[in-house]
């Protein structure tokens, strides 16, 4: 079976220009030792990105606000929910961290694990701080299929999530890291 994967080229400024790897391995996909596959040989990172944020998303409770507002003319009442300043400002600050990175998945499926660590006064539920980041990669252009095109984050297909907080990790919170695979 014949897979192809694109890492992005770490010293192109904009980031957006990317290798071309095409190998051919088993059907039941790739198997790591350290940061090659032992069959042929493929490097992981070109099946596999990681990056790191100093802050933790916006839970989501502090997602979006809701509210109300009234037709002037009608006087009708319509239901409305618009996204935080906290959550517009984690949208914004997001693609200063993936850098312009994306992986291509052949047949569009992905995983992702989400490691939260808080800080000393964070606090949240596991389940909490997932959709922020999830529609943030999706909207970064980070998953792409094999034509190249934007992906929505409906074809991230495993998620796992994690949170760190121990004391010591907590110390030297907040942080969330990332990282993104293309699934075989």
């Amino acid at each position: 079976m014949s897979q192809s994967a694109q890492v992005p080229n770490q010293g192109n400024p904009e980031g957006h220009q990317s290798r071309q790897f095409t190998t051919r391995c088993r059907p039941e996909g790739h198997q790591w030792a350290s940061d090659r596959c032992i069959f042929c040989g493929l490097p992981k990172s070109s099946l596999m990105l990681t990056f790191s944020i100093p802050l933790l998303p916006p839970s989501v409770n502090h997602y979006v606000s809701h509210g109300t507002k009234t037709d002037r003319r009608s006087g009708a009442r319509t239901a409305i929910h618009k996204k935080t300043p906290e959550a517009k400002a984690w949208e914004r600050d997001f693609p200063l961290f993936s850098r312009g990175q994306f992986i291509t998945s052949q047949n569009g499926r992905f995983a992702v694990t989400l490691i939260f660590t808080p800080g000393p006064k964070d606090s949240g539920d596991i389940d909490n701080r997932n959709k922020c980041t999830l529609d943030c990669i999706a909207k970064a252009g980070m998953l792409r299929n094999g034509k190249g095109e934007e992906m929505s984050d409906a074809w991230i297909k495993r998620l796992l999530v994690e949170i760190r907080d121990s004391q010591e990790d907590r110390e030297r919170g907040p942080k969330t890291e990332i990282t993104i695979e293309a699934l075989g």
